[in-house]
């Protein structure tokens, strides 16, 4: 998924928990439709009220009256329907227990604990059944308050002490796992357990801000968490809008609405998003988001402070030059951008126009900038906007003598001959570390191996690193000589009669696609030893997917082999090639390339009316024009 797995309403609750789609995240989303089916309203109409949706209100309805489920009287069950019911459907000639019992698999399928939800084969079942499907939900209902109750009381006796308020004195204290909760209960801060740094958390429990200062202050102060999650200092009594202090002046990764992102031209500070080491320490990553220091008004993207990756284009007064779509996002989703420049400073600033949602831009430790958005009743967050769209598009996104590749997950490898210079923190995906050999070069041992000496092994399709250094030579067996005969020189490129040497560590390696014009063949030098690991590792391995494409592609190639050997060859090769093509369809790049469901069906079903044009390219076909299902 790219972005956004579903549409707004539709989503599984626990997809906002762990961004992961599982195979009852689709039950969720049924249930939700057929709510929407019978009762004409949007999963997210303003007419349910604050803090409602079409679940709640169905769910209530539904769960609250069980009674009907005994009542003989067709009338009776009419008048518990009919808040429900749309009004158009005719309820004098409706199936009322058939439209009791739709409502009530609705309400199963959008049960809270996913494991409570039945599998869409149970769904069926229950639809063609006549068992009480009003009790299994209140069963499942029960239960799940239960499961609630008793953990809620765990939270809370063991783990867990909360004031209740968002409001902290002077004279009190906030210590292990106490927190304080803004008022309208979207943050809470507390004490972050590995460092003890302060956090402020959302409802989600998702860190979006922490800090390491430290405050001497008298008893006339009060702390408060504030509704947009400004932490300030203030004066007890104090309802004017100049804190003594507040967390919005020192952003850490997260930009909140009312937050100035921009820099101080009299104190000289820039108020910048800086990225967190990685998903679970805080602490400073390699990458920030900030406005151009030179003085345009335009956001940069750096890594370690210096390299730009990049830019937003400078601000136009409604949109950024290279980012144009900021004015599309203003239009889908409610918030606004201003810019402001004065003699004391510059900076930009964003508002929500609608008091029901809440917006906030994350510096990633990805390098990537999101923008999130989410509906304060359900409390749940929703990624509408990411850049850069490829994560490889960020400067050392591995870290150094790596290769960064979108066609392999993860997207960081090890150059061969070495090694993750730390397992925990590529674990934690936080490749910044990068690779370290395994073996060290024979000219830093001054020594030979076997009397070999070092040697170096090439590395087609590559982007070359930044920074070469360009060496005078006539032929490619100088440009190697040059290389091998300076310990520091760790790699060469020979393209078109020049030579490139590059020296320390390689930063910025990234795989591209066979056939890509801008990809060149590095030789990155290694210990004879390492040379000959990586020949017997065979590291010119091909992505799967473009091997399989390149084989159904062939007429004349067995497209059996495909086969996993466990099913012994017993297959009907048309339909081995029909499903092979329709899986290379279905995982184009853009997704205007790829088919609706229903031309999947057709196609599977033996209906070839559907052509792939010469620009079906992908991961996992780039090189072959898939003209895969010729007109009949």
């Amino acid at each position: 998924m790219s972005r956004v797995a579903g549409s707004y309403g539709y989503i599984a609750p626990e997809y906002a928990y762990s961004l992961k789609v599982n195979e009852k995240s689709d039950v969720y989303s049924f249930g939700v439709v057929l709510m929407e089916l019978i009762t004409s309203k949007r999963p997210n109409d303003t007419w349910f009220g604050d803090n409602k949706d079409i679940v709640k209100w169905v769910t209530e309805a539904a769960l609250s009256s069980p009674e009907r489920k005994t009542t003989e009287n067709a009338s009776s069950c009419c008048r518990d329907l009919r808040k429900l019911v749309d009004p158009r459907m005719q309820l004098s000639t409706s199936d009322y227990e058939e439209i009791d019992k739709v409502l009530d698999i609705a309400v199963l399928c959008t049960t809270s604990f996913p494991i409570n939800k039945p599998s869409m084969r149970r769904v069926v079942e229950l639809l063609k059944s006549s068992q009480n499907v009003l009790q299994l939900a209140m069963d499942i209902k029960n239960n799940s308050r239960l499961m609630f109750y008793v953990l809620l009381m765990c939270f809370f006796i063991k783990f867990h002490v909360s004031f209740g308020t968002d409001t902290i004195s002077a004279n009190q204290s906030l210590s292990g796992d106490q927190t304080i909760v803004s008022a309208d209960g979207i943050f809470e801060l507390g004490f972050f357990t590995p460092d003890s740094n302060l956090v402020l958390f959302n409802e989600s429990r998702i860190p979006i801000w922490s800090t390491n200062l430290s405050l001497t202050i008298s008893s006339s102060v009060e702390a408060v968490l504030l509704d947009e999650g400004n932490l300030v200092l203030k004066k007890l009594s104090d309802n004017s809008s100049n804190p003594l202090w507040q967390s919005f002046d020192y952003p850490t990764h997260t930009w909140l609405p009312g937050m100035k992102i921009g820099f101080n031209k009299r104190t000289k500070v820039n108020r910048r998003l800086v990225s967190w080491k990685n998903k679970e320490d805080p602490s400073p990553g390699h990458f920030s988001f900030e406005l151009d220091p030179s003085g345009s008004n335009q956001y940069l993207m750096l890594w370690n402070r210096s390299e730009r990756y990049w830019s937003s284009g400078e601000w136009n007064g409604g949109t950024f030059k290279f980012t144009p779509n900021v004015t599309y996002l203003q239009n889908t989703y409610p918030f606004n951008v201003s810019f402001v420049s004065n003699e004391n400073e510059s900076y930009f600033m964003y508002s929500v126009t609608d008091p029901n949602f809440i917006i906030g831009l994350i510096m990633g430790a990805s390098g990537q900038i999101k923008q999130m958005f989410g509906l304060k009743a359900s409390k749940t967050w929703f990624q509408f906007w990411l850049t850069p769209a490829q994560a490889c598009e960020v400067y050392a996104s591995c870290g150094a003598f790596s290769i960064c590749s979108e066609q392999t997950q993860p997207l960081c490898a090890c150059l061969a001959g070495f090694k993750q210079n730390s397992e925990q923190d590529w674990n934690l995906q936080d490749y910044s570390g990068g690779c370290v050999r395994k073996t060290q070069l024979q000219c830093v041992n001054n020594s030979l191996t076997d009397g070999k000496s070092d040697g170096f092994l090439a590395n087609a399709n590559m982007l070359l690193p930044n920074y070469p250094q360009s060496v005078p030579v006539r032929s490619v067996e100088e440009c190697e000589k040059t290389c091998l005969n300076d310990c520091s020189c760790t790699a060469y490129a020979y393209e078109n009669d020049e030579c490139s040497i590059w020296l320390g560590n390689l930063l910025n390696q990234r795989k591209l696609s066979k056939g890509d014009p801008n990809g060149k063949t590095v030789y990155i030098k290694l210990s004879p030893s390492e040379i000959s690991s990586a020949a017997n590792d065979n590291i010119n391995k091909e992505y799967f997917p473009t091997w399989a494409a390149s084989i159904i592609a062939n007429e004349g190639v067995d497209v059996l082999s495909l086969l996993d050997p466990k099913l012994e060859g017993n297959a009907d090769a048309e339909e081995v090639r029909r499903i092979c093509k329709v899986a290379c369809w279905c995982i184009q790049d853009d997704e205007t390339h790829r088919p609706s469901m229903a031309q999947i069906v057709r196609i599977l079903e033996g209906v070839r009316i559907y052509t792939l044009g010469s620009n079906t390219t992908s991961a996992a076909a780039t090189s072959y024009s898939l003209n895969l299902f010729p007109k009949s």
